[in-house]
C-alpha cells in the first residue's frame, strides 16, 4: 500500500468528506491510500481507503452519508458493496456538482458486534475514477488503541471481480498481521466455482484464489452477487462484488432451410395444384405465402384475428376464417380480396367445395349446426339435422365428390359425421359412425380411405339416409413409433405419406421427428428430425422443435415442416424448415 496524496489531489479540489450522521454533520481531513496490490489477479480497479471511522452510536437505526468529491462534478457512482447489517436505500444515482448521498438503516446491527462494537466498509465505484472505501461503524467508540496482534483484518486485493463474457479470474488475500488467522467465504452463488473456500493463513503469507464461471442453463443477461471474505479472528467481513455476462443467442438467424417469422401460427394449408404454402398467424394477423420456386415467405397483413383457412382443389382462391364472423375470399395467386362476408357463425374451420359454396363448423358451445355460405349471393344457411356437430369440429372435403366429412371432437369415442352437398346448401340428414379416430382425420386422395389421428386407417363409408351408425371398418395400422398422428402428407410421386407423430392424443405436441410410411405396408421406413432452436432460449441450449404441419410439393422434392419452440416452455418462437426430398 502506498501513499497517492498526488493522485487524490488530482480528483478532488478539497481534502474533506463531508459527511452527515444522524442528526450532526462533520467535515473531516481524509487520508486517502491505493490498495493495488502487485498480485497477478486480471480484473483490478483502483481501490482508494479512507482511514475514517464514520460511527453510529448503539440505538442509532441508520443516516444518510453525503460525500462530495469536488472536481468529479458529474459522473455516475454505484454503492456496490455494503455490510451485511447495512441496507443501502439508494444504490446508485449521479454526482450534482461532485455531490451524493447515500441513505441507509441498520439491520440487526447489535448482533454483528464483536465487544460491543460491528464495522464495515461500503464501496463505492465512481464513473471511471476507481472504487472509494468508507469505513462504517456501529455501537461502542474507537478506543484508538493501536491494534492488538491478530486483530488485523485480513487484507484482500479487490474488491470487485468482472468476468464479462470470460470463465476464469483470480484474487488474493493476504494475512499482513504477526498472527495465524482462520477465513471463509460465504454467499457463493451457484454459477461460481472458487478454488478454496476457507483455510489458514499464517502471519506474512498470501494466497491466490481461482475462480471460474459455468454459464450452462441460465438465462441470458448480468449476474452479480457479493461474496464475503469472513475472518473469526476478529469478525469483519470483506465483500467483493463478483459480475458475469451470459451472453444472448437467442435471436436466430435465417438459412437457406430455415426462415424464422414472427406470430402465432393458427392455421396452415397447401396446394398440390400450384404448390404454393400458406400460413395463417396472430400478433401480428398476417397470411405468409412461400410461391415455388423461392424459399422466402410473403407477409400480407390481415385486418382481423385469423382463424382457418382453405384453398380451393385447384388452387386458384382461398377462404380465410376469422374470430369474428366473417369469411374472406381471395384470389390464392395475388391475394387480392374477391369479397368479405359476414356470415351466422364464428367459424373455426371451414372447407371450400368445388361448387361455389364454402362450410363452417361454429367455434364454439357443443350442440351446433354446420354453416352452408353461398359465394355467389353471401347468404348462410345452418342445417336442421336433429344430429348435432361439437365446437371445433375439423371439416374433410372428399375430394371429387361432393361429401364432407366431420370429426366429433367433444365426444369419446369421437367419431364421423358424412355430410352431402351435392345440392349446395348441407344436406340435413347426416349420418354418423360413433368410432374413436383421435382428435384429427385425413382422407386418402382417392377417398377410399380415412386416417385417424390414433395411427388407424378405417374404410371410408358411403353416405346413407340412415343417420346413426356404431362401427367404422378398420383396415389397418400406421406403423410408427408414436401414439398418434399430428399432420399427415401424402406424395402421389414418391408413393409415400410423410406423418408428423406425438405421444399426445387431445392436445398433439412435442413433435419433432417427421416419418416417410410407405402407402401399401403403412410401416416407416425413414425418418428425420427437424433441427433445434440454435441458441439458447428457455433455460436450455438447443431447446427441441415441435412440428404442428407438414406438406411435400407435388414433384416430392422439397418437404416443408412449420414448427415451434416445445410448447412445454414459454417462448413462442416459430420457423418453416424446408428438406430436400428424396430422404436419404
Amino acid at each position: 500500500m502506498k501513499n497517492i496524496h498526488s493522485i487524490y489531489s488530482k480528483i478532488f479540489n478539497k481534502n474533506t468528506f463531508k459527511f452527515a450522521g444522524a442528526g450532526f454533520s462533520l467535515v473531516l481531513g481524509v487520508l486517502l491510500y491505493s490498495c493495488n496490490f502487485n498480485y497477478p489477479e486480471e480484473n483490478q480497479e483502483a481501490l482508494y481507503s479512507t482511514e475514517l471511522d464514520f460511527h453510529y452510536e448503539t440505538g442509532t437505526s441508520g443516516g444518510t452519508i453525503d460525500l462530495t468529491f469536488g472536481d468529479i462534478a458529474s459522473a455516475p457512482y454505484r454503492v456496490i458493496v455494503y455490510p451485511k447489517w447495512v441496507n443501502v436505500k439508494k444504490l446508485d444515482g449521479k454526482l450534482d456538482n461532485g455531490y451524493c448521498s447515500i441513505p441507509f438503516v441498520f439491520e440487526d446491527a447489535d448482533s454483528y458486534a464483536s465487544g460491543g462494537r460491528a464495522e464495515g466498509y461500503i464501496f463505492i465505484r465512481v464513473g471511471e475514477n476507481g472504487i472509494f472505501r468508507v469505513l462504517v461503524s456501529y455501537g461502542a467508540s474507537n478506543t484508538e488503541q493501536p491494534p492488538v496482534d491478530g486483530q488485523e483484518p485480513l487484507y484482500c486485493s479487490t474488491a470487485q471481480i468482472d468476468f464479462g463474457l470470460e470463465n476464469n479470474r483470480s484474487f488474493t488475500i493476504a494475512n499482513q498481521g504477526q498472527v495465524e488467522k482462520n477465513w471463509y467465504i460465504n454467499d457463493i452463488p451457484e454459477w461460481l466455482e472458487l478454488s478454496q473456500t476457507s483455510g489458514y493463513l499464517s502471519a506474512g503469507s498470501s494466497l491466490t484464489i481461482n475462480c471460474t464461471v459455468s454459464r450452462e442453463g441460465l438465462v441470458p443477461g448480468k449476474y452479480s452477487r457479493i461474496i464475503n471474505l469472513e475472518s473469526n479472528n476478529p469478525q469483519l467481513s470483506h465483500g467483493i462484488l463478483v459480475e458475469m455476462t451470459v451472453p444472448d443467442v437467442s435471436e436466430p438467424t435465417n438459412s437457406q432451410s430455415l426462415k424464422w417469422f414472427s406470430g402465432t401460427v393458427v392455421d396452415a394449408c397447401y396446394s398440390k395444384s400450384t404448390d404454393y404454402l400458406y400460413i395463417l398467424t396472430k400478433s401480428p394477423n398476417s397470411l405468409l405465402v412461400k410461391v415455388p420456386g423461392t424459399d422466402s415467405l410473403q407477409t400480407y397483413s390481415l385486418d382481423m384475428i385469423p382463424f382457418c383457412i382453405d384453398i380451393t382443389s385447384d388452387g386458384l382462391n382461398i377462404a380465410i376464417g376469422y374470430n369474428q364472423a366473417y369469411v374472406d375470399l381471395r384470389d390464392a395467386k395475388t391475394m387480392e380480396r374477391i369479397q368479405l362476408y359476414e356470415t351466422d357463425c364464428v367459424p373455426f374451420d371451414l372447407a371450400l367445395g368445388e361448387n361455389g359454396w364454402c362450410y363452417l363448423s361454429p367455434e364454439e358451445d357443443q350442440w351446433v349446426h354446420l354453416y352452408s355460405l353461398n359465394l355467389t349471393t353471401g347468404v348462410t344457411f345452418r342445417t336442421e339435422s336433429s344430429v348435432a356437430i361439437y365446437e371445433k369440429s375439423i371439416l374433410r372435403k372428399m375430394p371429387g365428390q361432393p361429401y364432407l366429412y366431420v370429426t366429433r371432437p367433444r365426444l369419446s369415442p369421437s367419431g364421423v359425421l358424412i355430410i352431402n352437398i351435392e345440392d349446395g346448401a348441407a344436406n340435413d340428414t347426416i349420418p354418423s359412425w360413433h368410432e374413436d379416430t383421435g382428435a384429427m382425420i385425413w382422407l386418402s386422395n382417392d377417398g377410399s380411405k380415412i386416417f385417424g389421428g390414433n395411427k388407424k386407417i378405417y374404410r371410408t363409408p358411403e353416405y346413407t339416409t340412415e343417420t346413426y351408425h356404431l362401427d367404422l371398418s378398420s383396415i389397418g395400422t400406421f406403423d410408427i413409433p408414436r401414439n398418434y398422428i399430428k399432420s399427415l402428407d401424402y406424395n402421389e410421386n414418391l408413393q409415400c405419406y410423410f406423418a408428423v407423430g406425438s405421444d399426445y392424443s387431445w392436445e398433439t405436441r412435442n413433435s419433432s421427428t417427421i416419418y416417410q410410411v410407405n402407402q401399401v405396408s403403412y410401416s416407416a421406413e425413414k425418418s428425420l428430425k427437424v433441427s433445434p432452436y440454435p441458441g439458447y432460449l428457455n433455460n436450455q441450449y438447443n431447446v427441441a422443435m415441435d412440428v404442428h404441419f407438414v406438406f411435400s410439393n407435388k414433384a416430392g422434392t422439397q418437404l416443408c415442416a412449420i414448427k415451434n419452440v416445445n410448447s412445454n416452455l414459454e417462448t413462442n418462437v416459430w420457423a418453416l424448415e424446408i428438406f430436400e426430398l428424396p430422404l436419404n
